[in-house]
C-alpha cells in the first residue's frame, strides 16, 4: 500500500464528505472492500480482509467480514529461542456511525454586534468517555469525515509463541468486541477508494496448550506441561489494527453509512410526522 502511495500519486484525488439528502443504491462491486493490518505485515505476519455491507442503501450502517493471518513454521538451520507462529480466521460483525451536532448554538444581535448567545437543545450530547466512544450526539463536530465502529468477532487460532523463557503452544476460540476507526485517504481516478483503520479487538478466550522450553543443546523443544480446554481468566487482546481498506467501485466511505434521517428525505418525513403527532 505504502508503495503505490509513493508511485502513483496522479492518480488518486482526495475525498469529499457527502452531506447531500439522497438515496443511492450500491452496486456489488461498491458494497466490496478488503482490508490488510499493516502493523502484523510489519511482525511477518502476512494478512488478508474482506468486508461487504449487509445493506445496497448508502444508509446501511452494518457489515460482515472475514479476516485472515498466518505466519507458521517458517525454516530455520537450528530451533530459535523466540517463536512468533500464528494461524488465525476471524469472522466479524461491524456497526458503523459518524457523530452528529444535536445542539445549536444561536447568537443574539444588537446593531450587528453579538451581545449574548444560548444553546438550543435538541437530544442531550453524551459527555462522559464511555458515551462519547459508543455514541454519536455530540454538542460540536470535530472529526466529521472520521467514520467510527464497533461491533463483536469470533476467531479460531493455531498459535506457538515463545517470547522468554517458556512458550505455549496450541489452539484458541475467542469472543469479543471490536472497535475503532476509519479515516478516508484517497480516490483514484477508476472511483476505488483507499482510507486508513486503526482499532482493537479484545474480549475472552477458550484454549487448550502445551508449555514448552527451548533446550540449545539437543535443539528441541522439551514440553513441560499440557493444560485442556479452559476459559482464560483474564480479557485477551486478539488484535490491535493500524493498516489500510481498500474499497471497490465508485462509492467511497465519505458517501456511505449515512444516518438515514439525513439521507432519507421521505424518512425524515414519516419521522418527524410521527412526532408531530405525538
Amino acid at each position: 500500500m505504502g508503495m503505490l502511495l509513493c508511485l502513483l500519486p496522479g492518480l488518486m484525488s482526495a475525498q469529499v464528505l457527502d452531506n447531500s439528502t439522497r438515496v443511492d443504491t450500491l452496486k456489488f462491486a461498491e458494497r466490496i472492500s478488503l482490508r490488510a493490518n499493516a502493523l502484523d505485515w510489519l511482525l511477518l505476519t502476512p494478512n488478508i480482509g474482506i468486508e461487504y455491507d449487509l445493506g445496497n442503501k448508502n444508509w446501511n450502517r452494518w457489515t460482515v467480514g472475514v479476516n485472515l493471518r498466518a505466519n507458521w513454521q517458517s525454516s530455520h538451520t537450528f530451533k530459535p529461542g523466540v517463536v512468533y507462529n500464528l494461524i488465525s480466521a476471524k469472522a466479524e460483525v461491524r456497526n458503523y456511525w459518524r457523530t452528529r451536532q444535536v445542539t445549536d448554538t444561536v447568537e443574539v444581535y444588537e446593531d450587528g454586534i453579538v451581545v449574548d448567545e444560548y444553546v438550543e437543545k435538541g437530544f442531550d450530547p453524551h459527555k462522559t468517555l464511555l458515551g462519547r466512544l459508543f455514541s454519536m450526539r455530540r454538542r460540536k463536530i470535530k472529526h466529521p469525515a472520521t467514520t467510527y465502529y464497533r461491533g463483536f468477532y469470533l476467531s479460531h487460532s493455531d498459535y506457538s509463541i515463545k517470547l522468554g523463557k517458556e512458550g505455549k503452544q496450541g489452539k484458541a476460540i475467542g469472543l469479543g468486541l471490536t472497535y475503532g476507526i476509519i479515516r478516508p485517504l484517497y480516490v483514484y481516478k477508476n472511483g476505488n477508494s483507499l482510507d486508513f483503520e486503526a482499532g482493537i479487538s479484545a474480549g475472552v478466550a477458550y484454549t487448550k496448550y502445551n508449555t514448552y522450553t527451548h533446550d540449545r543443546e539437543s535443539d528441541c523443544y522439551p514440553v513441560v506441561e499440557q493444560k485442556d480446554w479452559h476459559l482464560l481468566k483474564h480479557p485477551v487482546i486478539s488484535e490491535i489494527k493500524l493498516g489500510f481498506v481498500y474499497r471497490f467501485g465508485k462509492y467511497p466511505v465519505t458517501r456511505k453509512y449515512r444516518w438515514r434521517y439525513d439521507a432519507d428525505a421521505d424518512y425524515k418525513f414519516r419521522v418527524d410526522s410521527i412526532a408531530t403527532m405525538k
